[in-house]
């Protein structure tokens, strides 16, 4: 662990400045990160405006995968199990498009796609519908998961631990934002009475459920 985390903040130019050491039964580690952005450049979850483009970084559901191979006995590729277990920040693609000007909100998709969505939904007052034939799927993941399609395509909008980016581009600014590469469009913000939908390849809307992974969950004891 120790070694990974040093790895990780020799390859942003950070580091880890302190620590504070303790006894548990079990394993805890809790971080802090520090750091500043230039002043116009800070990007939140409120800001998505109707008409607004959504995106997001690498591929979706990958992290999901990994671990459903990893529970299942199923031989996967390291390519697949790297998504789960070595999870890259993508700081400097949110510098990059922060300096654009063309984003309006941003968060991580570590919670999973859904839930993401929900989050920007409650901050910035709107809707959002996706496109299932847009969601980027690995090619690795994909041929793993040649067996079962569905369940594909509902890991990519709802298991986390992907820790790519998802946010919204004005749409005079869609096709320069794409060109950064390793970035998929994948819907785009409606009025907030539309709620979170998906449009599947077959045409059908279904509506995106609220659910992901939760870090508080409260025990139903009725």
């Amino acid at each position: 662990i120790a070694r990974g985390m040093r790895d990780c903040t020799r390859e942003y130019d950070t580091a880890v400045i302190g620590g504070d050491i303790d006894t548990h039964d079990e394993l805890t580690i809790c971080g802090t990160a520090l750091g500043t952005v230039p002043k116009g450049e800070l990007l939140t979850r409120k800001g998505a405006r109707v008409g607004d483009k959504v995106c997001v970084t690498g591929y979706a559901g990958s992290a999901g995968v990994a671990l459903y191979a990893l529970e299942n006995g199923i031989d996967a590729p390291a390519s697949v199990l790297k998504s789960l277990l070595q999870p890259m920040p993508r700081i400097r693609e949110a510098m990059e498009l922060a300096s654009m000007g063309h984003v309006t909100s941003m968060m991580d998709t570590s919670d999973g796609i859904a839930m993401s969505l929900y989050d920007l939904s409650r901050a910035s007052g709107v809707g959002f519908r996706l496109q299932e034939k847009a969601l980027p799927l690995q090619p690795e993941v994909k041929a793993l998961m040649s067996f079962d399609r569905v369940t594909l395509n509902s890991m990519a909008l709802y298991t986390g631990g992907d820790f790519e980016l998802i946010f919204t581009v004005r749409p005079e600014g869609i096709e320069e934002v794409l060109k950064l590469g390793n970035i998929s469009m994948i819907g785009e913000v409606l009025p907030h009475e539309k709620s979170i939908s998906i449009q599947k390849s077959d045409g059908t809307v279904l509506q995106v459920e609220r659910k992901g992974y939760e870090q508080l969950k409260i025990a139903d004891n009725t």
